[in-house]
């Protein structure tokens, strides 16, 4: 894979592109989550999740034995896996982590130190969402209580789950839920005003989860820019 640190001149770019680039980079990998596929869906969603992708992710790459976090360090963002397998190891269990999972969701909704290790099987590729970044993007949105009401579900249901707080997470079916209920006054708001395609785009992307996958917007770009500059 190419990264943005291998083009040096994506950082000559203008703000507004390189917002832009960040979202066509992240945010497909984003709203595969039910919180953000949600917020996606408000009239501020897109505006808001670009400037997340733009401030608040980062691409990682894990060579084979590279740990992402180990036992006890402070959890500082959420983890995707894009491409490659890694194992989680806690209490002597193993759960393998591949692409289109997730993991330590809980840093961006409470201060945590992790219970358990995260290390890489073979080269890995993960995008982070900074904790403290998303938090500082967030606090201006108009769905600001919208994601505190998730949350404080979210650290509920994540405490008392079956697994013992865990850096995986509950199940995604509980999020889908939660996220459902955390937004469901403006998405019952959506309905009654008539606004089109909620149904349809909520249809569209749980049918498609888990087929889905990061774009390389990176090469297309390099490859750009690399023709600009020979013309």
């Amino acid at each position: 894979r190419v990264h943005e640190a291998d083009i040096g001149a994506l950082s000559q770019m203008p703000e507004s592109l390189r917002i832009e680039l960040h979202a066509q980079v992240y945010m497909s990998v984003l709203q595969t989550h039910p919180v953000f596929f949600h917020h996606r869906l408000q009239l501020c969603g897109r505006t808001d999740l670009a400037m997340v992708c733009h401030m608040a992710m980062s691409e990682a790459t894990l060579l084979h034995g590279r740990e992402l976090f180990t036992r006890g360090q402070r959890a500082t963002a959420m983890a995707f896996a894009i491409q490659g397998d890694a194992e989680y190891q806690r209490r002597g269990c193993i759960d393998v982590v591949s692409a289109g999972d997730h993991v330590s969701e809980i840093a961006l909704w409470m201060k945590w130190h992790h219970t358990g290790s995260l290390y890489a099987v073979e080269v890995c590729e993960m995008f982070l969402l900074d904790s403290e970044k998303f938090g500082a993007v967030m606090a201006s949105s108009a769905v600001f209580k919208n994601y505190g009401r998730y949350a404080r579900a979210y650290v509920s249901r994540w405490m008392s789950d079956s697994c013992g707080c865990s850096d995986t997470g509950p199940e995604f079916d509980v999020l889908q839920e939660l996220a459902q209920r955390a937004f469901e006054d403006i998405n019952f708001c959506m309905h009654r005003s008539g606004r089109p395609g909620f149904g349809r785009a909520y249809t569209s992307w749980w049918r498609s989860r888990g087929g889905s996958s990061t774009f390389s917007v990176y090469n297309a770009c390099r490859d750009w820019l690399f023709s600009c500059k020979g013309n």
